[in-house]
């Protein structure tokens, strides 16, 4: 048999490999970043940069698509990372698009490389934890007016994915002194999800929003604890000096020294060895090719 016909169907099989890899890491630096997942300083850096040009913003390309028109400026996060953000905007359904790298900016805060224009101080924002009865949340918000009447929307009638006008109202509350507020809401245990739908949508006055499973059973509440029979006191005093104090060990640190924090899953490692055990993979193909061969000349 010819060795040729041997070796070249295996070195095509390892570049279909690795053009698969190639293109799955394309496709992972390409992907777009959720709207809701994104930081609200951030989002708000991103429509303070544009109205700072003149143009009015509607909000994110996809997810605020109910609210743009024509003659609004839309944007898309393209990416997030510890060195900044990559983002894409221009004027709704044109093709006119301009590409923005915004860098944090302060502890939270967010700004366009550029111009330097980025977001307020204080950016509301809303955060949720399941309540105890059935598709019950708490809501709580910061950053808000002080006195400010915040009313809760539901806007899932879009499918939980996209905002929407909707008229549901949830709650009404009222930010205290400090911006903050938390409110109770209850969604209709019997309501059915759209197709694919796994989130619902609340939005509150004001632009802010923030999505939730579509069903939570209910939170468990903490146990109450059990108060101890009283134990007697003995009424002899008890000297708290003792009398022959154990000296204290030159040998034992003063203070703790606090261990390594976590690192947590790192992204890039994954696909760093997902990487190499593709080339490890064609490394091992060219060796089999390299004996197939071997073994057909002895032949």
């Amino acid at each position: 048999m010819d060795a040729k016909r041997l070796i070249l169907p295996i070195f095509f099989a390892a570049a279909v490999v690795l053009g698969a890899v190639g293109s799955l890491q394309a496709r992972t630096a390409s992907a777009e970043v959720p709207y809701p997942e994104t930081s609200p300083y951030l989002r708000a850096a991103i429509k303070a940069d544009i109205e700072a040009k003149g143009h009015s913003y509607g909000g994110d390309c996809r997810f605020d698509v109910m609210y743009l028109a024509p003659g609004k400026w839309c944007s898309m996060v393209q990416s997030v990372s510890a060195n900044g953000a990559v983002v894409t905007y221009g004027p709704f359904a044109s093709g006119d698009i301009t590409e923005a790298t915004f860098v944090r900016s302060g502890e939270y805060g967010w700004k366009n490389a550029a111009t330097g224009v980025g977001s307020p101080a204080l950016v509301p924002a809303l955060a949720a934890q399941p309540g105890q009865k059935a598709d019950s949340w708490v809501i709580e918000g910061i950053n808000f007016a002080p006195g400010q009447e915040v009313a809760l929307f539901d806007g899932s009638g879009c499918g939980g994915e996209q905002r929407c006008p909707g008229d549901h109202r949830l709650a009404l509350a009222t930010a205290a002194a400090d911006g903050s507020f938390k409110a109770l809401v209850q969604f209709d245990t019997a309501a059915k999800p759209l197709p694919g739908q796994t989130r619902r949508l609340i939005q509150a006055s004001g632009g802010s929003f923030l999505q939730v499973a579509f069903h939570q059973g209910g939170a468990t509440p903490a146990p109450t604890p059990i108060d101890p029979s009283p134990t007697p006191v003995d009424p002899t005093p008890v000297d708290p000096t003792p009398a022959n104090p154990a000296p204290a060990d030159p040998t034992t640190p003063a203070t703790p020294v606090p261990a390594a924090p976590s690192t947590g899953n790192d992204d890039s490692s994954s696909d760093g060895k997902f990487v190499w055990g593709a080339v490890a993979g064609v490394t091992l193909t060219a060796l089999a090719a390299v004996g197939i061969v071997t073994a057909a000349r002895r032949r």
